[in-house]
């Protein structure tokens, strides 16, 4: 595969949730979604992380973690 295919080129595209939306929860879940994953829920209890999985992930659902 060139190293310019496109996301849709390329298999095995995953759902993902992400337990946890601290520093490396929220980063994590940015990186695959340029990889072109789909994240589709995140948990967040802080402040901070709230607004991290805004800026990071915008649009995904805030849900609980027994839930995502």
């Amino acid at each position: 595969m060139s190293s310019s295919a496109s996301v849709v080129d390329r298999p095995a595209r995953l759902s993902v949730g992400v337990v946890g939306a601290g520093r490396v929860g929220a980063v994590l879940a940015a990186a695959l979604v340029r990889a072109g994953h789909r994240v589709v829920a995140a948990s967040a209890v802080s402040d901070a992380s709230r607004a991290r999985v805004d800026a990071l992930l915008p649009g995904t659902p805030v849900i609980p973690p027994d839930e995502v």
